[in-house]
Order: C-alpha cells, then structure tokens, then sequence
C-alpha cells in the first residue's frame, strides 16, 4: 500500500493530472469493452439481451473515439500555444 500510494504521489507530480485523467478514462473504457465482449462469448449461460450488450460495446467503442478525438483536438491546441 506505501509502494502504490509513493508511485502514484510521484506520478502526480511529474505529469499533468488531464494526462492523468485521460489514461484513467481510456483505460476503464478498455475494460467495459472487454467485460461486453466477454458477456457476449457466455450470452447462454447468463440469458442476458444481446442487443443490449452489443449497444453496450458500440457506446464504449464510440466514447473511446470521443476520447481520442478530444484529446487529438485539445493536444493540438495546447501545441499551437507554445
């Protein structure tokens, strides 16, 4: 627990916190599509909607293109600046 809370104090004052946020965000996004995608392969066992689980997976893979959009716009714009 000291370890982890060390490393992450230090990772916080070496990086941008957006930059931080933005891996946070594109890294909880990887795992809801992998949960979807592993939803889909045991679809029999759970009985859940398909269609709602494939919604699911396009709503993740469409935010992950917001995202990089985002971030491909704001980056750019930050490097106008400088």
């Amino acid at each position: 627990m000291v370890i982890s809370t060390t490393f992450v104090s230090i990772l916080t004052l070496l990086f941008d916190l957006s930059a931080i946020a933005s891996i946070g965000s594109a890294v909880a996004l990887m795992i809801f599509l992998m949960v979807g995608i592993a939803h889909v392969r045991l679809i029999k066992e759970t009985g859940a909607n398909l269609v709602i689980i494939y919604l699911s997976i396009i709503s993740v893979v469409g935010r992950c293109g917001l995202l990089l959009a985002i971030h491909s716009v704001t980056q750019g714009a930050s490097d106008d600046l400088s």
